[in-house]
């Protein structure tokens, strides 16, 4: 046991041995272009001869290096050490400023087994590191420095808690280029007030709701039922498993190879049960809900689901309102069975969440998620609880239970989660999606987000305690509940940058 580092479920981070088994481990990883292209550079050669002289030189500078077992399997590398100013190659000033007196370790990590990336397992790995370290070997700060391009390495250590602190401008020399380095760090107090706050929030939320996580996901099949070709993208219906249940939905692929950004858009309510899919896509209903087709001529991959008792989800009945009836009562059964409507809700957009990152042309770490009213609200309860969405938008949705009831606004049957409230409000599910990406789309006169201005600056300190205050973003417009022109457009403008600024880079 003295020779393991951290061990976390699956993950297990152990000493690298001076043995052949782990330098010829080392030395694939050393050899695979898409790990150098991130790590060494892609002009650096590597033999046995020079892996075995890089281990006994970091023996010597008192580095300790690791290598990452999942499920048994060796998947990547770490390596971490005591750091001062001079060795990390940062201005002293900036290093004192964030470090101080303390004792401050510096990290590296890669995963080398590239199927094991974009599915959690680097952001997993690191946290696991990062608290081994505050614990066990009396870390008071940790520090790491990727390249500034490396928007996939910095996503996945701001999720971990680092804040952005400074740039070195051409810090570090690779393929014959001189790159700029962000230095983050996060301190202990931060790190574990985080994980024991917002960790616990998260957990707790999952579990009045009833949610529980396959980690990592299995992979969700579907088949092809359609097929149309569109002005600038393919139309295909598909139908894939939820549990049990067969859920109906579009699913639009633009052109060009990919990866492509891909968004997840949950349908509105409006008391249309016969619309869903459809009205996403533009086949029917309001031209402003068609955030489908828009998206798709902008390069992303669309999954619009039916929701529960939509569209082709009804039980079909030629009496009027029958489909009112069956909504509430999916509500009601499942409440007398001590189940929520609001579980069925999350565990189908956990399941499209895990079709569109098994999908080849998709970049798994640039799917968002889109929703308007009924579709807001599932996107405020998907993002808090679904780590893997990098960017959300909820439009028409932020309203806490509180000021609902007391303006005596009504609460949409999926979000009658008994003792929910009683713990939690919308701000709290608003402060665990820090520090990714999201926006809030409100107006002045609609009452399904009349306090959406105190729900963002109640949430606002999650993301400044994650050094990303800029990305948690709120849009007021003047007018009431229905989409308009203006706020369509700028919500189609503001995802496209979304995932532009999560571009595909690194190996973690």
């Amino acid at each position: 046991m003295a020779d393991i580092i951290a061990k976390n479920g699956h993950i297990v981070i152990r000493k690298m041995k001076e043995t052949r088994e782990d330098f010829q481990l080392f030395l694939k990883w050393m050899t695979d272009p898409q790990t150098m292209k991130f790590w060494e550079g892609m002009t650096e050669k590597f033999t046995y001869e020079r892996v075995a002289q890089n281990y006994a030189e970091h023996v010597r500078e008192q580095v300790e290096q690791c290598l990452i077992e999942y499920e048994g399997r060796a998947i990547g590398y770490c390596q971490f050490c005591v750091l001062d100013a001079q060795g990390f190659e940062v201005p002293e000033e900036e290093f004192e400023k964030f470090a101080g007196q303390s004792k401050a370790y510096g990290i590296d990590i890669f995963l080398g087994e590239v199927e094991c990336r974009d599915h959690g397992i680097g952001t997993q790995c690191l946290k696991a590191l990062m608290k081994a370290l505050f614990e066990e070997w009396g870390a008071d700060v940790l520090m790491i420095d990727p390249k500034i391009h490396n928007t996939r390495a910095i996503r996945c250590y701001q999720k971990c808690g680092f804040r952005n602190l400074f740039v070195v401008p051409q810090r570090e020399l690779q393929d014959g280029i001189r790159h700029d380095s962000q230095i983050m760090g996060v301190k202990k107090p931060d790190f574990m007030r985080d994980c024991d706050v917002w960790g616990r929030r998260r957990r707790e939320m999952a579990e009045i709701i009833g949610i529980t996580a396959s980690d990592p996901a299995s992979p969700v099949p579907y088949r092809i039922i359609k097929s149309d070709r569109e002005d600038g993208y393919t139309r295909q219906l598909i139908e894939y498993d939820s549990g049990q249940d067969k859920v109906p939905a579009f699913l639009l692929i633009p052109e060009g190879r990919g990866p492509h950004p891909a968004v997840l858009i949950h349908h509105q309510h409006n008391r249309e049960h016969h619309l869903g899919k459809s009205e996403v896509c533009g086949l029917a209903g309001d031209p402003l809900q068609a955030f489908g087709p828009a998206l798709a001529k902008r390069g992303f991959v669309v999954l619009a689901p039916d929701s529960v008792c939509f569209e082709d989800r009804r039980r079909g009945s030629l009496a009027e309102g029958f489909d009112f009836w069956q909504h509430f009562d999916e509500m009601c059964y499942r409440i007398v069975r001590g189940d929520y409507l609001m579980k069925k809700v999350l565990e189908d957009a956990v399941c499209g969440i895990t079709l569109l990152a098994g999908l080849a042309f998709v970049d798994s770490e640039r799917i968002g998620t889109l929703g308007h009213s009924y579709g807001g609200n599932t996107v405020l309860f998907l993002c808090a609880l679904d780590g893997r969405i990098a960017f959300g938008c909820a439009s028409g949705s932020a309203c806490t239970y509180e000021t609902r009831m007391k303006n005596g606004t009504g609460i949409e049957m999926a979000s009658v989660i008994p003792s929910f409230h009683g713990k939690y409000d919308i701000d709290d599910l608003v402060s665990c999606i820090a520090p990714r990406r999201f926006l809030i789309v409100s107006a002045r006169e609609d009452k399904y987000s009349a306090d959406a201005p105190d729900i963002v600056a109640k949430a606002l300190p999650a993301w400044h305690r994650a050094g990303a205050p800029e990305n948690l973003c709120h849009r007021r417009y003047p007018g009431a509940h229905a989409m308009t022109r203006e706020r369509f457009d700028d919500i189609i403008e503001w995802l496209t940058q979304s995932a532009a600024s999560y571009a595909r880079a690194g190996c973690v």
